[in-house]
């Protein structure tokens, strides 16, 4: 009994209180304080009662505050690879850390968690079109195959991890989105990478300015529902950056956390970066490897 209890506290301080918990009562407390203070002051500015109207949202603007220190979620985001962020206090994540406790971000949208979600996936806002619905296979058999080996993955039928293995141009990376966005539609908590951006983030942790630390970044995904590393081996990796992917893949292999990694290398060449990770690719237990090598490149086809 006391290694159960051992196993579980341990469990416990390995892996932070869960996002969509925190969510919800973000949101709960938002919305209490909206209620209690915004709306009336809302209805008095329109009849014409301002003072009032003022003195109210800044009790309600108090209370939101109250205890909350000035500090982004230390989660890691896409803005960390250098991409601007349009909301300066989350940077784009649509919450706030208060002492561990998320709020709902009050330059942002509060109250729609889904869009929460989305924005905390890392998939670029541009790219939300690309479901499975919208993947369009043509005639090309690989093609077909992937698209159901994804399909049974999102609907739990397949093993836990999927690699898909092709050229540029192959689909690969608006399949990998596509179970994301449909993962996040059914209330998981999904984080997309190109891995490009993922080593410039761990490379970052290492200098003086850094925002975050590389054991950040490795639990985070490491907890992560459903993880996402698309183009995994495009970058010249050094052997640092390699052992900090095989952290990241070997905590995920023992937890059999779902998780889909996109590569344009064959399975020798994987093999040749990191014997670890290509066993783990190849476990036939754990994963599914759906090959589209001799896909021809769909953006070259479109500009016929």
């Amino acid at each position: 009994m006391q290694g159960l209890t051992g196993l579980l506290a341990k469990l416990k301080k390995n892996h932070p209180d869960d996002l969509e918990e925190k969510i919800a009562a973000g949101t709960a407390r938002h919305k209490a304080i909206h209620d209690k203070y915004y709306a009336p002051a809302t209805a008095l500015f329109h009849e014409g009662d301002r003072n009032n109207a003022r003195y109210l949202r800044d009790l309600g603007r108090d209370e939101v505050m109250r205890g909350w220190s000035d500090k982004p979620l230390t989660i890691p985001s896409r803005v960390h690879a250098g991409e601007e962020a349009t909301c300066p206090l989350c940077r784009d994540l649509g919450w706030l850390d208060r002492k561990g406790d998320l709020i709902p971000c009050t330059g942002c949208d509060p109250y729609d968690v889904h869009a929460a979600r989305l924005q905390y996936s890392g998939i670029p806002k541009a790219r939300l079109q690309q479901t499975l619905a919208a993947f369009k296979p043509n005639t090309h058999p690989k093609c077909r195959l992937a698209l159901a080996d994804a399909e049974a993955f999102v609907d739990g039928l397949a093993p836990p991890w999927l690699i898909l293995c092709g050229p540029p141009g192959s689909g690969k990376t608006h399949l990998a989105r596509g179970i994301a966005l449909a993962l996040i539609a059914q209330g998981w908590q999904a984080r997309y990478w190109s891995t490009v951006h993922l080593t410039t983030l761990m490379h970052s942790t290492q200098g003086p300015l850094a925002t975050t630390t590389l054991d950040e970044i490795v639990q985070s995904n490491a907890a992560a529902e459903l993880l996402v590393l698309d183009d995994w081996g495009v970058e010249i990796m050094s052997p640092w950056v390699v052992m900090q992917y095989e952290e990241l893949l070997n905590k995920r292999w023992d937890a059999l956390a779902p998780t889909v990694v996109t590569t344009n290398l064959p399975a020798p060449q994987i093999d040749l970066i990191s014997h670890r990770i290509h066993s783990r690719m190849r476990d036939e237990e754990v994963s599914v490897w759906a090959d589209l090598i001799g896909v021809p490149d769909y953006r070259r086809r479109r500009a016929r």
